[in-house]
């Protein structure tokens, strides 16, 4: 799902699950262990927001963002240009942060210098850490009155304990991109269950076609494929306890299945879908499916124009299967959100401009972002005809209906820390499965030096 390509991490260091725009950015593990740093004993501190804004005291409001610059899309910059002529009395200031793996180190050590923004673009999967630890403000009062142009889902990705921290920005849906042709010609339909998805996965690797590739150092790929099973590692019970289930026979099971899927059936590792390699077996044609997210789509347009004109087939996007015994489960992976720091001087104007950006197609589509919120109009762009004239509605559909019962963690860069030994197992004989034990103890130690209770 992104733009004219940014950059994306394409080494062996694993990812942290954030996929910004075209670049995909994967801030690299050392980065975001020194980026979130926290006192073993912080608990649950989040501030509530204060708006100096209300008493005509200040209308400032700095953004940190993570768009990459996209032709075909408007800019940030015009975004606040056109926000400021509507209400003059507020100050938008766009602070032109690096893109990719250095945004996160830059936001770290503008937030350690007293510098923080007042609102910035956090991967959704870090906002229960700043939250926890009290670098966000609770805006749950302020943001009430959005909630109407956000669904669900979306919006509980920018909630942490019940609180809110700011307004989504996409959804992000995954799903089951598919080339139509050459699955046909194998004799393998969409699956409709997992036991089938993984059987088609097989069936394509004996014809030396592949259902997708294994993003192996993106840990939060294996954490979505988990969710999307029925089995989200972290889950907060009504009592207030979290629930670890990294360990569980299900997510146990699952480990085995693709590690037989890698290792015996050859399923291709990759390193990020922008990277050459992604390019290569998609010009081949050898990739024919590929299990990611809206924002992966630029870079599958980039690759498949590498075949020649008599091997360009149609693509399409399925819903992937429900986990059995449930009606549907659509779950998200890679997205952001418009997180509000706690010394935004105007919140009432950051919920504002964030609203008017989460809204807003121009800006997001053409860089692979599904909006979060409402959109009366969605247009597929001329270059993604192939995968459907209404892909874009349908994939904004999908984004729309995300389950709300995937709490994230605010564990989960020690989560990411514990499970790094893992991304180079995938391959080797060793079960996957007896190491998740570790990882799930690693997670549990974290949650609980933030004061909460593990079950």
């Amino acid at each position: 799902m992104s733009m004219p390509q940014g950059h994306r991490d394409e080494t062996n260091e694993p990812s942290w699950g954030w996929k910004a725009g075209n670049d995909m950015a994967q801030p690299g593990r050392r980065t975001v262990l020194s980026l979130l740093a926290a006192s073993a004993a912080a608990t649950a501190c989040t501030p509530r927001a204060r708006d100096r804004s209300a008493s005509g005291e200040d209308h400032r409001v700095r953004v940190w963002h993570e768009l990459p610059p996209n032709e075909q899309a408007r800019s940030m910059t015009q975004m606040a240009f056109d926000f400021g002529r509507r209400r003059p009395a507020s100050a938008i200031t766009i602070h032109e942060s690096m893109v990719g793996p250095g945004y996160l180190a830059q936001l770290r050590k503008a937030i350690d210098t007293a510098n923080a923004p007042s609102l910035a673009q956090l991967p959704d999967i870090l906002v229960p850490q700043f939250a926890q630890e009290g670098i966000l403000g609770d805006v749950t009062g302020f943001a009430e009155q959005y909630r109407d142009i956000f669904d669900r889902g979306p919006m509980s990705h920018i909630t942490y304990l019940d609180r809110i921290q700011g307004l989504p920005l996409d959804s992000s849906p995954l799903v089951l991109f598919y080339d139509v042709e050459a699955w046909d010609s194998a004799g393998v339909a969409v699956p409709t269950t997992w036991d089938d998805l993984l059987k088609v996965g097989t069936t394509l690797a004996r014809r030396g076609r592949y259902i997708t590739d294994f993003p192996v150092n993106d840990i939060a790929w294996f954490a979505a494929i988990c969710d999307a099973t029925g089995t989200p590692w972290f889950r907060v019970a009504d009592d207030g306890d979290w629930q670890i289930n990294i360990d569980s026979a299900q997510v146990a099971a699952l480990a085995l299945t693709w590690q037989k899927l890698v290792r015996d059936a050859g399923l291709p590792l990759s390193h990020g879908f922008t990277s050459p390699q992604i390019a290569q077996l998609l010009g081949s044609g050898a990739l024919v499916g590929h299990i990611g997210a809206p924002h992966d789509i630029p870079a599958l347009v980039s690759g498949l124009s590498r075949r020649p004109s008599s091997r360009q087939h149609d693509w399409a996007v399925a819903q992937l299967p429900n986990p059995t015994g449930q009606s549907e489960r659509i779950v998200s992976y890679g997205g952001s959100s418009w997180a509000v720091f706690k010394d935004c001087p105007s919140v009432t104007d950051a919920l504002a401009f964030a609203a008017t950006c989460s809204r807003n197609a121009e800006l997001l589509v053409p860089r692979g972002l599904m909006p979060a919120a409402n959109v009366d109009k969605l247009v597929t762009p001329q270059a993604w005809q192939f995968v459907g004239s209404d892909v874009v509605a349908q994939l904004s559909d999908l984004g729309a209906r995300i389950t709300r019962d995937s709490a994230r963690s605010p564990a989960w860069q020690a989560t990411c820390e514990a499970f790094a030994p893992i991304t180079r197992a995938w391959t080797g004989n060793a079960p996957v499965s007896t190491m998740l034990p570790a990882v799930a103890d690693a997670a549990a130690r974290q949650t609980e030096r933030y004061g909460l209770r593990v079950r």
